[in-house]
């Protein structure tokens, strides 16, 4: 059903001809990203300009500026990346407040999650026109109609410099004119669909998931519409985002529990004890909103159900994910649009991890906690992420716009990679989320 309806679809809304590459190699001097928090750049829960140096800027990364769009942009332009895509800089310490680490063992009054102090004042280069439009939380609904409104970010993406009020795809539209692109040199970058699912997990309510009609309607306009400027353009699959470390098993729990020096775990029957207490099962899993409801309680009381996932509302959530990466591998076969499987790619991570090799030294990334391929969020990238990130979309855009020939260049494993691995102060080397994973009073 949903086929037939995907194909009725795609006759009443694309109607319009898409660009055709020809025998002449593209040049790409413009990218215009259209997306969510992962595609602006989020990482440690916050939108925030990195800056180099300094004791905090050394434990938590770059932020905007090690984003997998961003890092394209250097690649095609090393010297000069903001001429390839704009960013609209957030002033430290973001918004909200990063997070620069946590402490499992909090004293009275203090809180588990510590955010980097002060308030940002916004815009760092408010007169700057973004490419970047990605909007923090975005649905694919609201990156079709939703304008700037009450949220301080859209309107600093959004609404500055122009002060108009206009939605992602709409602003992308107007760019063309506004900037004077040439089609022909822009790529447009499409990863939207994330807080489609992301949303439900966050507030522990199904009812948050996206109807697969609505879904299908939404992507069909959003492709129907950007496909009339004739530039290039990259769209992907959204991750299982059941496999990110913000979902814990209840053994995760219990070790963290034992870290904290909350409780003692000397045999099974302790373990079983712990989750008849927080009524969980032990195929449960648990959110981690829930670490500070059990760490700072004693004796253990049952968890809020919303703070819990069974396996059969995982299922759901997996069955819904799915659908919508039907939806959008079927409009990219028909449209002929490069895709890039940010899905397989990320389960493929999650089943086996990628090891990498650095000064000698073997290290395996995961996608579990501190596993070097998540910020302190635990739902964003950490630089590292986002480089295996950008390395997937090059390498489809290079196969497919570029017709197999490098027309970005790509970052290989043996030196780029490598040296944003060992410098990532949440990788594996540099080892800084288990350091910011503390039991300090």
């Amino acid at each position: 059903m949903i086929i037939l309806l995907l194909i009725f679809l795609i006759l009443a809304y694309g109607a319009t001809p898409g660009y055709s590459q020809g025998n002449e190699l593209p040049q790409i001097e413009h990218i215009i990203a259209i997306g969510d928090s992962l595609t602006a750049g989020v990482q440690n829960a916050a939108l925030r300009q990195g800056v180099e140096g300094g004791e905090i800027e050394s434990l938590v990364g770059l932020f905007q500026n090690s984003g997998y769009a961003y890092l394209i942009a250097k690649q095609i332009n090393p010297t000069n990346p903001d001429k390839v895509l704009p960013l609209p800089l957030i002033e430290r310490p973001g918004i909200p407040n990063a997070i620069i680490g946590y402490n499992i063992s909090p004293g009275e009054g203090e809180d588990i999650i510590r955010l980097e102090p002060g308030e940002s004042h916004g815009r760092v280069n408010p007169s700057v026109q973004p490419f970047n439009l990605a909007i923090p939380g975005a649905t694919l609904n609201d990156a079709l109609t939703k304008l700037p409104s009450h949220s301080q970010l859209e309107q600093l993406i959004l609404g500055q410099p122009s002060g108009r009020a206009r939605s992602q795809v709409q602003l992308a539209l107007d760019l063309f004119t506004e900037q004077g692109l040439d089609p022909r040199k822009t790529l447009i970058i499409v990863w939207l669909g994330n807080n489609d699912t992301l949303h439900a997990i966050l507030d522990g309510d199904l009812t948050e998931l996206t109807p697969p009609s609505a879904f299908m309607r939404d992507y069909l306009r959003v492709i129907g519409f950007l496909r009339q400027t004739g530039a290039h353009m990259v769209v992907a699959t959204l991750p299982d985002t059941t496999i990110m470390p913000y979902l814990l098993d209840p053994v995760e729990v219990a070790i963290i529990c034992q870290m904290a020096g909350k409780y003692n775990f000397s045999n099974t029957t302790d373990f079983m004890n712990f989750l008849e207490a927080l009524d969980l099962n032990r195929s449960d899993k648990v959110s981690a909103m829930a670490l500070p409801f059990i760490l700072g309680q004693k004796p253990l009381e049952p968890l809020p159900p919303n703070l819990v996932f069974t396996p059969q509302e995982i299922l759901t959530i997996r069955k819904a994910i799915k659908t919508f990466n039907l939806i959008i591998k079927l409009t990219a076969i028909s449209y002929d649009i490069p895709m890039v499987d940010v899905y397989y790619a990320t389960n493929k991570a999650h089943e086996e991890g990628r090891e990498i090799v650095i000064d000698g030294q073997r290290f395996m990334l995961t996608t579990g906690l501190c596993g070097g391929l998540f910020s302190l969020d635990v739902v964003h990238p950490s630089n590292t992420g986002h480089a295996l990130l950008a390395q997937q979309f090059i390498g489809v855009i290079n196969n497919t716009i570029g017709q197999g020939r490098e027309i970005i260049n790509p970052i290989d494993d043996d030196d780029e990679l490598k040296n944003i691995v060992k410098k990532d102060p949440l990788g594996p080397v540099v080892k800084g989320c288990a350091a910011l994973l503390t039991t300090d009073p």
